[in-house]
């Protein structure tokens, strides 16, 4: 039954869905995802090595934490050819913060070329 609520989440059902779905409570639910969270393997290690001509796609999107004057920006670095992402960190919508997710892209992603709205 867990795997099964697991893969629901993971087709997009939200918690308070899977709560009305399986009867099983969302603290149950999170404390399962984090188990499950914790078992993966680092980013570094799912990594592809960048090919030479990579496209980096850098984006920001916000949100708040209990109240709107606690805005917070998530940002993230996107490789285009495989979709997955290289880099994030959590600030606000700085050029400092835009600097901490450039620290974070591996070496050799920093050598592609990036794209971003910023």
């Amino acid at each position: 039954r867990k795997a099964e609520i697991l893969a629901a989440y993971q087709e997009r059902s939200s918690l308070r869905g899977l709560r009305r779905i399986f009867g099983v409570s969302r603290t149950t639910v999170t404390a399962w995802l984090k188990e499950e969270a914790e078992a993966l393997p680092p980013l570094e290690q799912t990594l592809p090595l960048a090919e030479a001509e990579e496209i980096l796609e850098l984006d920001e999107l916000w949100s708040f934490v209990r109240c709107k004057a606690q805005v917070r920006w998530l940002w993230i670095a996107l490789c285009r050819r495989t979709r997955q992402g290289v880099a994030c960190v959590v600030g606000d919508r700085s050029e400092q913060t835009c600097r901490r997710l450039w620290e974070r892209i591996p070496e050799d992603y920093r050598l592609a070329l990036c794209y971003s709205d910023f």
